[in-house]
């Protein structure tokens, strides 16, 4: 078992820029409001607490506020729901949700999860996929952990695969289903793995089954 985690770990985070709502679940705590309470008590005794968490989350939302004018693929649209989605989270420390807040949040939950399930049919572009993850972890944790528990069993089909053909698969053949659906889970992969988001334990797992998977 690892190391519990104290109350100073909390304000350090905290003074990153983590909402306190985060840290409870970064470090497991059932009672959110213990955290709230101690950071709480952390900002009345030493202001600073607060400023550098202020400062901190200003300087996230302003990484994509930065990168928007390089993003040509955003459309107007597009563009300005991320400025809200900055706005928010710069003000309430965390993504909206679809229910349970206002209006503008519902709304503006709704669109983040649109966006989820663009990434699930890979119609989201990478540009504006970075946008979004410049704000933090917007995509769905339900779906990191089925990755992640999918992730041995395709990695044998893989494997198997190479063995057999001594290629690797193509998404481009239309004539092998089972070839082309390991060629697409590659080639997200791959573009994962260049956009800096691929776990380190799946890509040391693909280095040494696959020799040569991102080449």
């Amino acid at each position: 078992m690892g190391e519990v985690a104290t109350a100073e770990d909390w304000i350090r985070m905290y003074r990153q820029g983590v909402s306190g709502v985060g840290i409870a679940r970064i470090f497991n705590v059932d009672d959110i409001l213990e955290v709230l309470t101690t950071l709480a008590a952390a900002k009345e005794e030493d202001p600073s607490v607060a400023d550098e968490h202020a400062a901190n989350l200003a300087t996230q939302v302003h990484a994509v506020e930065s990168t928007l004018p390089s993003l040509s693929l955003l459309t107007p649209a597009f563009r300005a729901r991320v400025e809200e989605l900055a706005a928010f989270v710069k003000e309430n420390g965390r993504m909206p949700r679809q229910s349970g807040g206002g209006r503008e949040e519902t709304s503006l939950g709704r669109w983040l999860h649109a966006q989820r399930s663009n990434v699930d049919k890979g119609k989201l572009d990478p540009r504006q996929r970075a946008a979004l993850g410049a704000l933090g972890a917007w995509e769905s944790p339900y779906k990191a952990r089925r990755e992640e528990a999918r992730f041995p069993g395709r990695l044998r089909a893989l494997a198997a695969f190479q063995a057999r053909k001594k290629r690797l698969p193509s998404y481009r053949n239309r004539d092998d289903d089972d070839e082309r659906a390991l060629g697409i889970w590659l080639h997200t992969l791959r573009q994962a793995a260049g956009e800096d988001r691929l776990p380190d334990s799946f890509r040391r797992a693909l280095d040494q089954s696959i020799p040569g998977w991102n080449l």
